[in-house]
């Protein structure tokens, strides 16, 4: 079995990043999956048919296309793979099974 260089596991880790972080991030960014879902109503009327990013258990900013919202993110300084980016859609879809 090959062995890998010094260079590649040191790029391995690199992409991995720190365990601990990891397991941080997903934590948080759970927590705001739980905001999300526990203030679903509500968001709904603040932010109708908008969409809205939640950071830190909190809407940190809202637009009505993502377009506008990622450019307010990046504004913002927010960490695009860290928040969660919803759109609030009024209408129900309904499925026929």
């Amino acid at each position: 079995m090959a062995r890998l260089t010094e260079q590649q596991l040191r790029e391995i880790d690199e992409a991995i990043g720190d365990p601990k972080e990891t397991v941080r991030q997903l934590r948080e960014y759970r927590r705001d999956m739980e905001f999300l879902l526990s203030n679903e109503d509500r968001l709904l009327k603040d932010y109708p048919k908008q969409w809205i990013a939640i950071y830190d258990s909190e809407v940190k900013a809202a637009a009505e296309s993502l377009q506008s919202l990622l450019v307010a993110m990046a504004d913002l300084g927010l960490p695009k793979g860290n928040v969660v980016v919803q759109f609030m859609d009024t209408e129900q879809t309904k499925l026929i099974l």
